[in-house]
């Protein structure tokens, strides 16, 4: 009798830690759910937002259709401009993703495009080829669409694309004195022609 109400303990604990796993599963399950439906939500708001619409339609106009190249031909205006449109993948990764980590891999795409578009003449090719808009565009949908292997590539040079940064920043700076030093050197010489 002892065997058996030994055993009959047995089956009724077994019962009752595979109910305790099954509720402990569906729970798990449930919250899964949940996150799910939030991220979904989450997402669906992103793309269905104005940033996010201006963006897609910025990267079309400036790099599909070569819009960025066709205004670095203009003087100045086709520096400063582009730089404009620029702020929208900056605005949707700082206050919509709100991710470091992507702001500052967009804004390093950003200080790269600037570096390549004050180069005079050899600027305007390399802006066909460097296509930073689609860059940055690829890296947000990257992030919307929860891509692994874009976020943990993001993340991981997180710090390194800081560094770069400052850098790239240092060489805008030093490019622009010398090409400033350069303007302001051809100005006096014609004024001295007169």
């Amino acid at each position: 009798m002892n065997t058996h109400n030994q055993s009959s303990r047995r089956i009724q604990q077994t019962q009752e830690s595979i109910s305790q796993e099954f509720a402990d599963v569906t729970r798990a399950i449930q919250r899964e759910e949940k996150r799910r439906k939030k991220r979904e939500e989450w997402k669906r708001s992103i793309e269905q937002s104005n940033s996010y619409q201006t963006i897609k339609s910025v990267k079309t106009l400036m790099d599909d259709y070569y819009l960025d190249p066709l205004l670095g031909l203009i003087p100045v205006v086709g520096d400063i401009l582009p730089q404009i449109f620029n702020f929208s993948f900056f605005y949707v990764s700082t206050f919509k993703i709100k991710s470091y980590a992507l702001t500052v891999t967009i804004l390093r795409n950003i200080l790269i495009d600037i570096l390549v578009g004050i180069i005079p003449y050899l600027g305007i090719i390399l802006d066909v080829f460097h296509k930073s808009y689609q860059k940055n565009f690829n890296l947000i949908v990257g992030f919307v669409n929860d891509d692994k292997n874009i976020i943990r590539e993001v993340n991981q040079k997180a710090f390194s694309t800081t560094i770069w940064i400052a850098i790239i920043g240092v060489a805008i700076y030093y490019l622009t004195v010398f090409l400033w030093s350069i303007v302001i050197g051809v100005y006096h010489w014609v004024i001295n022609l007169f």
